[in-house]
């Protein structure tokens, strides 16, 4: 993104998180962020893009360890395993909700087929959790492909199709919540700055109240693989 002015980046391996996730599900290896080891499994190289509004974050992810390896919060677990409505995007979710509560305490509120829509049938969200006594809607998407370079195109339709969905499955909720974030897992640095220059020509009113937050996840392809 070397048309992109950015703040100074910011390395550091995030320590324990304050707080607690949700209360079912607990697994032998889920642990209380409170009692989390320092430098576990993630490595994060954040920064703010400063030409991009508020709305627009990104951050670098190292996963050090695969899922089936990694002390999952109680809520990470939850996710993993409670049904969902299909597809293979397990742990590209389960990973979006430990990043989360590394970052900002996230706990866990409603796993995706907790949350009710009227009418059915539309675009639904993957999970919703609070942060800072707001509660949060989230949907997770991965940018990739098996074939040729990314371009894009392919990073337009993307954030076009998931913005719009973001958009009618908090049009036809019947929960409550402030916000919604679009999580997109990316393969590599090009694959995100594909996402911020598609970014600029998305519409106004598709963007709307959506919080996109880009993660390059290099070398963690069991994220892409199985979802």
């Amino acid at each position: 993104m070397s048309q992109t002015t950015r703040s100074p980046l910011r390395r550091t391996r995030l320590a324990q998180s304050s707080g607690q996730n949700g209360s079912s599900g607990v697994h032998p290896n889920s642990v209380s962020p409170k009692r989390r080891p320092l430098n576990e499994e993630w490595e994060i190289c954040s920064f703010d893009i400063d030409s991009k509004p508020a709305s627009f974050r990104e951050a670098l992810c190292s996963v050090c360890r695969e899922l089936k390896k990694m002390q999952l919060t109680v809520g990470g677990y939850r996710l993993l395993s409670v049904p969902n409505a299909g597809g293979s995007s397990v742990v590209s979710e389960v990973l979006s909700f430990e990043l989360l509560n590394k970052c900002f305490s996230a706990k866990l509120k409603k796993t995706e087929m907790e949350v009710s829509y009227f009418p059915l049938g539309g675009s639904i969200t993957d999970y919703t959790c609070e942060m800072f006594a707001n509660t949060v809607a989230v949907s997770v998407t991965r940018a990739m492909k098996y074939r040729g370079d990314y371009c894009l195109e392919d990073a337009q339709r993307l954030l076009q199709k998931k913005l719009k969905g973001v958009l009618q499955s908090t049009r036809n909720s019947l929960e409550k919540w402030s916000k919604q974030i679009l999580h997109v897992w990316s393969t590599s640095h090009h694959v995100t700055s594909m996402l911020v220059q598609a970014y600029d020509t998305i519409e106004p009113e598709t963007r709307a109240n959506t919080v996109v937050m880009i993660t390059t996840a290099e070398n963690a392809d069991y994220i892409f693989n199985n979802g």
